[in-house]
């Protein structure tokens, strides 16, 4: 049962670390205006 609670205990940590990351990321995403349409360049269809 002790190895299980570390184990529960372990994944509430990095669910909180991941949610903490998640919430970074979307609140730079919001400050930033959206890409052109264009395409990049890697995605362009080659001749």
């Amino acid at each position: 049962v002790r190895n299980q609670i570390n184990d529960i205990t372990d994944l509430e940590s990095k669910i909180q670390t991941a949610t903490r990351d998640l919430d970074h990321i979307l609140s730079q995403a919001e400050e930033r205006p959206p890409p052109s349409r264009a395409a990049p360049t890697a995605f362009r269809k080659r001749r």
